[in-house]
């Protein structure tokens, strides 16, 4: 499938007192049907509706990218080298409804087209970061008590660094929690399917016995009966 995004760039439009959100459109260029699936470097911060589907011949899909995270002057940076993985494949099931986790987890990496999306923030005049700091980062104050200003701005930045630091390390550990219950998950998921697939083969050797004792009995009966032939014969 060839990953047809409108844009190598997401821009995540940020507005005064509304939640960070960009757009992303994939479009099918394909001559058959298309599976998609986005993935991020960072599933802690964003929500991607809808992070996969299905779509036909040259249908289009609008994807809605909100930032769930508290940005300053720090955290900007960090944001805005976050990078998403837009993943298509035209190896697609015949049945209608299908399971595109399933689908990608099970494909083999050829049959899977990659496009990498970078992201950027955009941000109103009336957004201000955190430690006094607009959001026109380019702008540089030029009289003294701007100056001022700025340099203590500058400094309630550092000692916020710290708190920002223990944020993200919290949002990694329960990244790492919940990928670690993922593969428990998994396992169990495994497990069952070790049992059953194991009852399913206890069930056939019984029931390959129950044939090779029904064969044994009919092989003495029929023995019998020739016997009894025999008898009559003489």
């Amino acid at each position: 499938a060839k990953p047809m995004a409108t844009s190598d760039e997401i821009s995540i439009a940020w507005e005064k007192n509304k939640t960070p959100e960009g757009r992303l459109t994939i479009r099918n260029e394909t001559s058959g049907r298309m599976l998609f699936k986005i993935k991020t470097t960072s599933p802690m911060r964003y929500s991607v509706r809808p992070h996969c589907g299905s779509l036909a011949r040259h249908e289009e899909a609008a994807v809605t990218i909100k930032l769930h995270f508290r940005l300053t002057a720090s955290t900007l940076k960090l944001v805005s080298g976050d990078k998403f993985l837009l993943q298509t494949t035209s190896d697609v099931p015949e049945e209608e409804d299908v399971d595109v986790k399933k689908i990608f987890a099970s494909l083999a990496r050829d049959k899977i087209t990659e496009k990498k999306i970078s992201c950027k923030i955009k941000m109103t005049s009336d957004v201000e970061l955190e430690g006094g700091e607009d959001a026109n980062m380019d702008e540089h104050p030029q009289t003294d008590e701007l100056h001022e200003h700025e340099e203590s701005a500058r400094r309630e930045t550092s000692h916020s660094k710290i708190g920002d630091q223990i944020i993200m390390h919290k949002e990694k550990a329960k990244a790492l929690r919940e990928h670690l219950e993922n593969v428990r998950m998994r396992h169990q998921s495994l497990q069952r399917e070790y049992e059953e697939e194991m009852a399913r083969n206890r069930g056939r050797l019984r029931a390959i016995e129950e044939m090779q004792k029904n064969l044994e009995e009919m092989r003495r009966s029929v023995e019998e009966r020739f016997r009894a032939l025999v008898l009559l014969s003489v």
